[in-house]
């Protein structure tokens, strides 16, 4: 709950964890607004449920207010962008820092 950068948002308690932490390639990490409850209407046991009901072979579980958001869009890139104007160019470095090839 702590975030000494508020101004960095959900990127200051994510960007710590982590750099502070070994990951564990089996497991699943989350990062949730203090406010997720009030949002969602979900509990953590509602996403836990959720996520033990699910594949073994699902990656990635994604809860959200915004339902509509993540309908319209391809992906959380080309989500973010009119949201942030200026993420673009960030985005562009961090990809490129990574070495993955998208063309936003």
């Amino acid at each position: 709950m702590a975030n000494h950068r508020p101004d960095w948002r959900e990127y200051w308690p994510i960007r710590n964890f982590l750099l502070n932490n070994q990951l564990d390639e089996e497991s699943y990490y989350g990062f949730f607004s203090p406010k997720f409850k009030d949002k969602t209407g979900l509990s953590s046991n509602d996403c836990l449920e959720f996520i033990n009901s699910s594949s073994n072979d699902v990656d990635v579980f994604s809860f959200s207010p915004f339902f509509d958001l993540g309908a319209w869009y391809q992906n959380s890139i080309l989500q973010a962008i009119p949201q942030h104007p200026n993420i673009k160019v960030p985005m562009a470095g961090a990809l490129k820092i990574i070495n993955l090839p998208v063309n936003i």
